[in-house]
């Protein structure tokens, strides 16, 4: 390449620039305050009124409180019966049971029907059963041995 050829491009850029930089305007100066010292100091300790806290827990803001949802000494289910596993034929899915852990005694239940405890079958998958439990759906996931 001939030295001619980009030598007046790049002297018209440089042309271009130094116009630029002569009729920019001036920046505006910046101007440093002084800014006061403060010193920084921890916010006082709060004391917990204990008569408020009272109130909040009377007003069960989440439901159920703890208490009431500790395991009794009652079981919600009969302790008799075992859920074995779960079967499938073809579209539909049972619920294997034994009781008194005698595996020759099985007894099948489907979607829609209900354990001995009461609760009513929500759904059969091969790892949890979905229950209706005093109103509310429970999961209860299967354990493989």
């Amino acid at each position: 390449m001939k030295p001619t050829l980009w030598l007046a491009p790049v002297c018209l850029l440089l042309l271009g620039c130094g116009l630029i930089y002569a009729f920019s305007p001036a920046l505006p100066k910046i101007s440093t305050r002084h800014i006061a010292r403060e010193d920084w100091l921890m916010p006082k300790e709060k004391r917990i009124d204990q008569l408020n806290v009272q109130r909040l827990k009377e007003r069960n803001l989440w439901g159920e409180s703890v208490a009431s949802t500790v395991a009794t000494s009652e079981p919600l289910n009969s302790p008799d019966w075992n859920i074995i596993g779960v079967a499938n034929t073809g579209v539909k899915a049972y619920i294997l049971l034994s009781f008194n852990n005698q595996p020759d005694k099985l007894i099948e239940l489907k979607q829609g029907d209900s354990l001995p405890g009461g609760a009513k079958i929500l759904a059969i998958e091969q790892d949890k059963i979905r229950i209706l439990l005093n109103g509310k759906s429970r999961q209860l996931f299967l354990q493989r041995d």
